[in-house]
């Protein structure tokens, strides 16, 4: 229901889209952490990655900027 909520929110280019876009991806990077710490180094690496690079281009100016509106 989240991610529904936040694809919504993203479509329509809405602050909180982005804002609870970013919130669920931090939220998968330290999942992603946590699985490393329980030594499921594999799994994690790729959450880190995948949700890092994710906020990565959630955090770009431009993106943010579209947003803004």
């Amino acid at each position: 229901m989240a991610m529904a909520l936040t694809s919504v929110g993203c479509f329509q280019r809405k602050r909180w889209g982005w804002l609870l876009a970013v919130e669920i991806f931090a939220t998968n990077g330290l999942a992603g952490a946590a699985r490393l710490l329980a030594g499921e180094v594999v799994e994690g690496h790729i959450g880190v990655i995948a949700a890092g690079a994710i906020l990565y281009v959630l955090s770009r100016l431009k993106i943010r900027r579209a947003f803004e509106k």
